[in-house]
């Protein structure tokens, strides 16, 4: 098969063509282009009318701006608060790593749902009745260990001494003997 060039694909077309070139050279046929050519050119396209903006005074302005910018601060820090977690998703990857803070995930103390988080890891481990204010007091006071997180692992932990000491209170204060009042 030979290749095909710009002369045998001319050839090619000119014999496939349908309509005889000779008409469309007649006088007629350039008379009726001409006068539809004509007619393009002076028909007109319908000018509308230019909008005008509506006219605000510049303290409706601003007020629409300050009410756009207190929208859109409010929903950035309603998100900010919403997406921002105590779990970070972030495990120990070596020994040392777990040595520092502790197996399990990393938590973030300075997290908007810290408290909640921490009370659901630690809701298995018994307090004595009335020993809510140490539950309390170990979370205020978690310390930071990893770069300013904690894992949970080392978390429980704190909570599992924590009850450790309330129940050795308790204890203490339901053996000793009375002391007399001065």
């Amino acid at each position: 098969m030979k290749p095909y060039t710009q002369d045998r694909l001319d050839a090619l077309l000119q014999a496939r063509d349908p309509v005889d070139r000779a008409i469309l050279d007649s006088a007629p046929v350039e008379r009726a282009l001409a006068a539809l050519g004509a007619a393009i050119m002076t028909r007109s396209r319908p000018v509308r009318p230019a909008r005008r903006a509506p006219v605000r005074s510049r303290s409706k302005r601003r007020a629409g701006l300050l009410a756009g910018v207190a929208v859109l601060s409010t929903t950035a820090a309603v998100a900010g608060g919403a997406v921002r977690s105590a779990y970070t998703g972030l495990f120990p990857q070596t020994k040392a790593d777990v040595a520092m803070g502790g197996p399990g995930q990393k938590l973030d103390p300075t997290a908007p749902n810290f408290r909640a988080v921490a009370l659901a890891l630690s809701g298995d481990i018994p307090y004595p009745a009335g020993a809510t204010s140490a539950r309390n007091l170990l979370i205020s006071q978690v310390p930071a260990v990893d770069g300013g997180l904690v894992s949970t692992g080392a978390l429980r932990g704190w909570f599992a001494r924590s009850a450790f000491f309330a129940w050795v209170q308790t204890w203490r204060k339901a053996t000793s003997p009375a002391r007399p009042q001065p």
